[in-house]
């Protein structure tokens, strides 16, 4: 679990040659096979432990995963609930199911599994930074400013961590500028230098000092730019089909529905997070996140070719097709768990822009 894979895999090995079939050892093979993204070989090992009767949070949550590989949301969130449920005193385990009901889109649940993390591992800079995440997700600021306080303290060059501080505080100190610019100057990591100098342009955006802000954005992407093979015909490609199929026709607005959808869309840093608090303030509107499964169903009923969920290929079949309708239902379809019995419910990611027509014909 903590990543010493070849140790574990010799000692999984030698412990079966000792006591053949033993489900525990079996399960440690099976975690080693989904780590290494070998999921054909995690899924059997997986099965094989189940055949034999054997329980255990640790299956539950690899079967959660799985199911995540396969892009089959509801069955990952069926598998993640159970590992909940059941619970477990490692801190290690508990990280990884609060990433996986994050990643399912259960957020009320995965802070308390990613805060039993941080109780159980302090030092662990990565289960802080996600339990930070988690707390800021589910609107207690205060807690994840704290949060992310404590993680720079314990790991200063954590970037991510200081990316997301400088963005919680309204008068973030000099003493983090003066941090951030040492963290720039020492790393030729390409990344750090991304994350940093854009923590560093938010700094001095807090502090109204925009030319300052704009210097350290150029800096910041410089050797990003230098290094990124961006195919410019791929994203107009893109963008010119998601134009094209906002020109066709769609159907009549249902006068009644079972379920009420507000997707909220635009462009990443836009004001998506602020517009999605807001209206999920209503005591009638549950928050679901960002989910990717609208995208997910569309790409499943019309079975175009590619391994990517939004490419040009899906908008233009998602435009040509004469009925969605289906997609619709197999979107709420996938996402009733996480909407429970509330009728209205957001779905905040940024890129369902691109499925707008789409969304319109498959849930009028």
């Amino acid at each position: 679990m903590t990543g010493r894979f070849r140790e574990a895999h010799v000692a999984a090995q030698q412990h079966l040659r000792e006591v053949p079939g033993d489900p525990a050892a079996v399960l440690v093979l099976a975690q080693i096979a989904l780590e290494h993204e070998n999921y054909a070989g995690a899924d059997k090992l997986a099965r094989l432990i189940r055949s034999s009767g054997y329980r255990d949070t640790w299956l539950d949550l690899i079967d959660a995963r799985l199911a995540l590989s396969r892009q089959d949301g509801a069955a990952a969130r069926d598998a993640i609930a159970q590992a909940a449920a059941a619970g477990t005193d490692n801190p290690h385990l508990a990280a990884q199911i609060g990433v996986v009901l994050a990643r399912t889109g259960l957020h009320a649940e995965a802070v308390r599994f990613s805060g039993q993390a941080v109780e159980g591992a302090p030092r662990n800079s990565g289960y802080r930074y996600n339990h930070a995440i988690e707390l800021q997700f589910n609107g207690d600021l205060a807690a994840a400013q704290a949060q992310f306080e404590a993680l720079v303290e314990i790991a200063p060059d954590h970037v991510q961590g200081w990316l997301a501080l400088v963005g919680l505080s309204d008068d973030p100190p000099v003493a983090w500028r003066e941090a951030l610019e040492s963290l720039f100057a020492r790393t030729q990591e390409t990344e750090t230098r991304l994350i940093c100098g854009h923590a560093l342009a938010r700094w001095h955006e807090s502090h109204d000092e925009w030319e300052q802000s704009f210097v350290w954005l150029e800096r910041a992407k410089d050797r990003k730019a230098r290094e990124v093979a961006h195919d410019r015909a791929q994203a107009e490609g893109l963008f010119s089909a998601a134009s094209a199929a906002a020109h066709g026709s769609f159907p009549a607005v249902a006068d009644q529905v079972d379920a009420h959808p507000i997707f909220i869309v635009g462009l990443p840093r836009s004001g998506t997070t602020l517009v999605e608090r807001i209206v999920a303030a209503h005591p009638q509107v549950k928050s679901l996140g960002e989910l990717s499964e609208f995208g997910i169903a569309l790409k499943r009923q019309l079975d175009t070719p590619g391994r990517h969920v939004l490419d040009e290929p899906l908008l233009k079949a998602a435009a040509e097709a004469q009925d969605l309708g289906a997609v619709g239902s197999e979107y709420l379809r996938i996402i009733a768990g996480l909407a429970g019995d509330a009728a209205v419910f957001t779905d905040k990611m940024p890129f369902n822009i691109f499925y707008a027509p789409a969304i319109l014909r498959a849930l009028p």
